[in-house]
């Protein structure tokens, strides 16, 4: 399997490409190559706060690993684990590494979903006694009744730095909330309210984000996505995007 995407200026690059055995008995499977680890909501929107400011949001290189993966989705369960390296080149003149794991577990019913999550990843500088590495953990999930659904995620992500004069952790918070109605067949409203907090230590330092939007999905395997966005993603300062995204599945 395969996804193909399109860089800024309009390069091509190969996004996730890995081998699949799937259908092993409680409805396990294995992967191996490069993808995104599992963590939270899995959106195809690549600029929302749980995907951009998590490393997690498929639109730039360093999103994507090479490692495997192993889940398994018994009736109502499912559990995921992932062991990755870095899909990255290291800097000139630098021998960093990067290794990581993640994986999340929860319920997938009828009408409630309910999941948590846990990334750590870890870059060594052999050349020095620097360390770094960041980490995550979450809860997410979904309600749904009928034509309506809430999707949420609540997140804590910490960026570790240790190095000659000691160590410090750096820890942010990220919430995201949106609520989905379905028009017709092929068109879904949506309204999202999300923050970032990138220092939970430093008062004001919240950025937050409103947004409605109309998803469009015109032919089987195509999704046009219409957004209004109202940004304050700096204290007292607010400004206005309307974004459109678009998204073709083979």
């Amino acid at each position: 399997m395969t996804q193909m995407g399109l860089e800024r200026g309009g390069n091509s690059a190969v996004r996730e490409a890995f081998g699949m055995i799937k259908n092993l008995p409680y409805n396990a499977y294995f992967k191996a190559g490069k993808f995104v680890p599992p963590y939270g909501h899995r959106l195809d929107d690549h600029t929302a706060f749980i995907r951009a400011k998590l490393g997690l949001d498929h639109s730039r290189p360093g999103s994507y690993v090479s490692g495997y993966e192993i889940g398994s989705e018994p009736v109502l369960l499912f559990a995921r684990f992932s062991q990755f390296n870095a899909d990255v080149t290291p800097e000139v003149n630098s021998e960093k590494t990067a290794r990581g794991i993640s994986g999340e577990m929860g319920w997938r019913g009828l009408w409630l979903h309910l999941g948590a999550s846990y990334i750590n990843i870890t870059n060594s500088e052999t050349s020095s006694t620097s360390t770094t590495g960041k980490s995550a953990y979450g809860l997410f999930g979904a309600l749904r009744y009928k034509t309506v659904s809430y999707l949420f995620e609540f997140d804590t992500r910490r960026n570790h730095i240790e190095d000659s004069g000691g160590s410090a952790d750096y820890d942010a918070r990220i919430t995201f909330n949106e609520l989905n109605y379905k028009v017709v067949k092929g068109a879904n409203i949506k309204l999202r309210y999300e923050t970032y907090e990138p220092d939970k230590t430093v008062n004001d330092s919240r950025q937050i984000r409103y947004m409605a939007g109309l998803n469009i999905y015109p032919y089987p395997f195509t999704e046009l996505n219409l957004q209004y966005r109202v940004n304050n993603e700096e204290p007292e300062k607010a400004n206005n995007d309307v974004l459109l995204l678009a998204h073709i599945w083979f």
